[in-house]
């Protein structure tokens, strides 16, 4: 044997000798002797007799011995899995040692290395990542390269570097899928490969199909765990995500989340209900109009802010269960139909209104014509009047039965009347009173009332009787003959049929006086005959004026009765918006014209009547003397003025009818020339006042000579007129 086997065989029963840190870095003297470099960092205490740990003799370096050591990388290799799985040949071929202390084996180019190689393509957005930002890992510090980034231990699933980012916390078998079996790497949340009704037994349809994923899968607060599985699914169905909001007020079969037997998913209101299938109560006619909740109504609530739920239990299938006795039959039975509350025995779902098998002159002992044709049952078969007191139906054409649509008077529930034991006796007077019994005799109340009435209308009278007003005191005629017997037969609502007017012809009976004592006690005592007649009340007769204390003459027989009995304020207190006329005037002899006529002279004739000057024939044509009914006599030119040339308007005016005249002034008028003719005075006022001393009114310009008895002399010579002639007077 050599002595460098036997100097192996030394080494290797001596083992592997412990060094210091200095004398790892230094290469050992059996290395320096057989080895071609020194080991690399990590490799170093093998070069001091512990060769074979790597090496075969005469073998080289097999893979086995590499993985011995490195066991983290013969995970990968046995289950052929990752980079050193998939492409290991010899570890040797990549790599190698015997370099250096710093040499790097790895030999790893993170720009250039292929990912697809590792069995993982990087694809989507992991193609535009680093390196660095998955592989976070570091080499410890017994590494040889202590610090720099560690490349092993990342995996495939992305939980190992989402699990932060994980939204759904899964639990059970989801709990081990990864994301990528519903998810992509381009954009996260599109293109979700997962399948509700494949991977959770559950299809989503209609509006469950619209919603969003965290809309049924909340979020827990608390445990920020979303719920994935529900336990009790099968038997609570609906419920396990939603409100039973009906409660108890559903059917048995219908709760426990058997929504799907009336609702759908795509929408929850409900469209069509078959209510025959489902409640064996088939809705028919008119209850096929009818909304839900006109039978099922809410139920009280507590809470006066939220509404009652609505009650889909309890209901009978009887027509009372939800109607209301509108009969008012309650208990009654009878021989021939007996109990009389089975509502569908006459009537029908599609018209209530129409009975199908009842006729009140077949099945009944009264036959029902006329007017009793429009009556509602309930306005003959009621109790609720003769339960306050009164003892029949008043009998009216237009009655209309308001006690039966309150509902008070409708829920009282007390059976109605519908047999009357005096029926064929006192037919009429079963239901409506006897309006005659005060005013007619004691002969005529015996007969029956169809002796005067029909029941085709309560005015008209049977075939063959005819009621003739001429056989009474007051025959009807024009307008009179068009009135109903209860206008003027009815007063303070009784009927009234004596009338004790007979000599006045009854016209004050039935009418109020309109002229309210305006006529003399002569004219009130007489007819309104006299003036007025049956055809209209506003045309008078032929009235003949001259029968009163005022005949009328001239222009007055030709005016209209209202320009003289014209409306006054005063008002009928029966006719509030009728004026009374004026028909009497007491003061008219004393005041003559006066009464009806504005006095236009305004006072100033005091002593003077209209008819002093004027005439009713013609009004204008005035005869007055001037010489003797004034103080002022018309001499000369005088007779040929007119009135207006002296007497002319002045500022006061008076309303006369429509129009507004001017006040002639006729008096005080003075005597003196100078009043009316002071503008025409030649002397300037230098021969005073006084014209008449020199002129005649017959011939102004012919003057008097004044001065025949007395000649001027001296200083009489030199004086004026006016200082002589305002003395001389």
């Amino acid at each position: 044997m050599s002595w460098v086997v036997r100097l192996l065989l030394l080494l290797v029963v001596w083992g592997p000798i412990s060094l210091s840190a200095q004398e790892k870095n230094q290469e050992s003297l059996l290395n320096k002797l057989f080895a071609p470099g020194p080991l690399l960092r990590g490799h170093d205490e093998l070069e001091h007799g512990d060769c074979l740990k790597c090496h075969d003799a005469g073998e080289g370096v097999p893979d086995a011995k590499c993985l011995d050591c490195h066991k983290e990388i013969r995970v990968y290799v046995e289950e052929k899995r990752g980079y050193h799985g998939l492409q290991l040949k010899n570890c040797k071929d990549c790599h190698a040692d015997h370099k250096g202390r710093e040499y790097d084996a790895i030999l790893f180019d993170p720009q250039n290395f292929d990912h697809a190689s590792t069995g993982y393509r990087l694809t989507g957005k992991h193609g535009e990542l680093k390196c660095a930002e998955c592989h976070n890992a570091k080499r410890g510090a017994k590494s040889a390269r202590p610090g720099t980034v560690r490349y092993l231990g990342a995996t495939t699933s992305c939980r190992e570097c989402h699990l932060k980012e994980d939204v759904h916390f899964f639990r059970g078998d989801w709990a081990k899928a990864d994301c990528n079996e519903c998810h992509g790497l381009e954009e996260w949340d599109q293109g979700v490969r997962f399948d509700h009704l494949r991977d959770g037994n559950f299809k989503l349809e209609g509006a469950h199909a619209k919603s969003e994923c965290a809309d049924c899968h909340v979020l827990d607060k608390k445990s920020k765990r979303s719920q994935y599985k529900w336990p009790n699914f099968k038997s609570q169905q609906c419920l396990s995500c939603h409100q039973d909001v009906h409660k108890t007020n559903l059917s048995p079969k219908f709760r426990n989340g058997q929504c799907a037997s009336c609702h759908n998913q795509e929408e929850w209101k409900i469209k069509r209900f078959d209510h025959g299938k489902a409640t064996q109560f088939a809705l028919r006619g008119k209850h096929l109009e009818t909304k839900c909740t006109e039978c099922h109504v809410s139920s009280p609530s507590k809470d006066p802010k939220k509404p009652g739920l609505i009650r889909y239990v309890g209901l009978g299938e009887a027509c009372l269960d939800c109607h209301h006795d509108f009969h008012f039959f309650g208990k009654l039975k009878t021989k021939k139909y007996g109990e009389l509350n089975h509502c569908e025995e006459c009537h029908n779902e599609v018209k209530w209104s129409d009975t199908h098998d009842f006729s009140h002159n077949r099945n009944t002992r009264y036959l029902v014509d006329g007017k009793h044709l429009e009556l509602d049952c309930l306005q003959c078969h009621v109790d609720s009047l003769r339960q306050k007191g009164q003892k029949a139906l008043p009998f009216k054409d237009d009655l209309k039965p308001q006690f039966w649509l309150n509902p008070q008077a409708r829920d009282r529930q007390l059976p109605s009347q519908y047999h009357w034991a005096k029926l064929e006796s006192k037919t009429c007077e079963n239901c409506h009173e006897n309006v005659h019994r005060k005013t007619f005799s004691a002969k005529l109340l015996k007969k029956a009332c169809t002796d005067c009435h029909v029941t085709s209308s309560w005015k008209d009278r049977p075939r063959g009787v005819k009621f003739n007003h001429d056989a009474t005191q007051f025959k009807l005629t024009d307008e009179h003959a068009k009135l109903k017997c209860a206008q003027c037969h009815v007063v303070n609502k009784k009927e009234v049929f004596k009338f004790p007017s007979k000599d006045l012809q009854f016209c004050v009976d039935c009418h109020r006086d309109p002229h309210e004592g305006q006529l003399s006690d002569k004219t009130r005592n007489q007819s309104c005959a006299n003036c007025h007649d049956a055809k209209s009340f506003i045309k008078i007769k032929p009235f003949d004026h001259q029968n009163t204390s005022y005949p009328l003459k001239g222009e007055h027989r030709e005016v209209k009765c209202k320009e003289c009995h014209s409306p006054t304020s005063e008002k009928f207190p029966f006719k509030p918006n009728h004026r009374k006329h004026q028909f009497l005037f007491p003061d008219l002899k004393n005041k003559d014209c006066a009464q009806c006529h504005v006095d236009i002279h305004q006072g100033q004739l005091k002593s003077k009547k209209c008819s002093d000057c004027h005439s009713e024939e013609q009004w204008k044509k005035i005869s007055f003397d001037h010489n003797q009914d004034s103080r002022y006599k018309l001499l000369g030119e005088h007779r040929e003025l007119k009135c207006q040339e002296c007497h002319f308007p002045g500022k006061d005016w008076v309303r006369y009818k429509d129009r507004k005249l001017p006040v002639v002034r006729y008096r005080p008028l003075d005597q003196d020339c100078n009043s009316c003719h002071s503008k025409d005075d030649k002397h300037k006022d230098e021969m005073g006042q006084k014209c008449g001393s020199c002129h005649r009114e017959d011939d102004w310009k012919t003057v008097k000579d004044v001065h025949r008895n007395y000649t001027l002399q001296g200083v009489h010579y030199t004086r004026q007129c006016a200082e002589c002639q305002d003395k001389e007077g």
